[in-house]
């Protein structure tokens, strides 16, 4: 067999009194063991291949699906038994899924704002019903972060970036195919940690200014100042956030010691300090 573009063509050697119009040819995966699990079958006659040439050949649709392939002839009086099996064409896996990102500008271009993502699928038609997931590197199929039906008239999709450091990637799901099954992934995409606490002191008073994008603000998270090595539940002074600002003024700090600001996350934890200050000395 030979694969040219989108066809298969398949090269037989005849010998006389041999081969018969009822004789056929099965398309099947090439680590298939049960031969009545064909992918597609075709008899001699309906090929219209002139039986006394020596050598002849036909030509077939290629399969869409990535994989191994091999054509296997069955005389018609030898039920399932083949009696000659060709070489193996490999499909190789053109769907593709391309991403462009986009960074936020008030960040000095580090924080990923979103993630446009455009498809090139080659092995299914493209349904409304198909869905591109977010994922976590290591994640299963069922367990995104977000996911979208494809946009058949834009044929690209905007998705808001991920906030928590970590790995991800898009994967593109059929809806021809298992719905635990991805059929493309996009090159993975690194949210990096952004986050940011500095403090400003003024005559006692400690300016803390804080810029959290890793996870969601709640009015449960808590801005504590430490002095320097103290355990978490150990605070001089706390302050609930507001969601509305990015910075808490803590008046009266005691002077001549070393302290540090730290931030609480109600979604991490409520004494794990999510992020802390540089070391500053009133």
């Amino acid at each position: 067999m030979i694969l040219r573009k989108n066809e298969i063509e398949v090269f037989i050697t005849l010998k006389g009194g041999e081969i018969l119009p009822n004789d056929w040819f099965g398309l099947y995966n090439a680590s298939e063991t049960n031969n009545k699990n064909y992918i597609s079958y075709y008899r001699l006659a309906d090929l219209n291949i002139i039986l006394r040439e020596e050598k002849t050949s036909f030509k077939l649709a290629a399969p869409r699906q990535p994989g191994d392939y091999t054509i296997r002839y069955f005389p018609n009086l030898c039920g399932y038994n083949f009696v000659s099996k060709s070489n193996t064409i490999r499909i190789i896996n053109k769907d593709k899924l391309n991403i462009d990102l986009l960074r936020d500008p008030t960040s000095d271009n580090v924080r990923l704002k979103s993630i446009s993502v455009s498809w090139d699928i080659h092995s299914v038609d493209v349904s409304a019903y198909d869905y591109i997931g977010l994922y976590k590197q290591e994640s299963l199929n069922n367990n995104y972060e977000s996911f979208q039906y494809v946009d058949l008239k834009s044929r690209y999709n905007i998705f808001e970036a991920p906030k928590e450091v970590a790995s991800y990637h898009l994967r593109y799901h059929s809806a021809s195919q298992s719905k635990y099954i991805d059929i493309a992934r996009s090159d993975p995409i690194h949210i990096q940690n952004t986050d940011s606490i500095n403090t400003v002191l003024h005559n006692g008073t400690v300016t803390v200014i804080w810029d959290i994008h890793s996870q969601p603000h709640t009015t449960w998270d808590w801005l504590g100042i430490f002095e320097e090595g103290a355990p978490n539940t150990n605070y001089l002074i706390f302050k609930y956030i507001d969601v509305n600002t990015y910075s808490a003024v803590f008046p009266g700090i005691p002077t001549g010691r070393r302290y540090e600001a730290r931030y609480f996350s109600s979604k991490v934890g409520k004494y794990v300090d999510f992020r802390k200050s540089p070391i500053f000395s009133t």
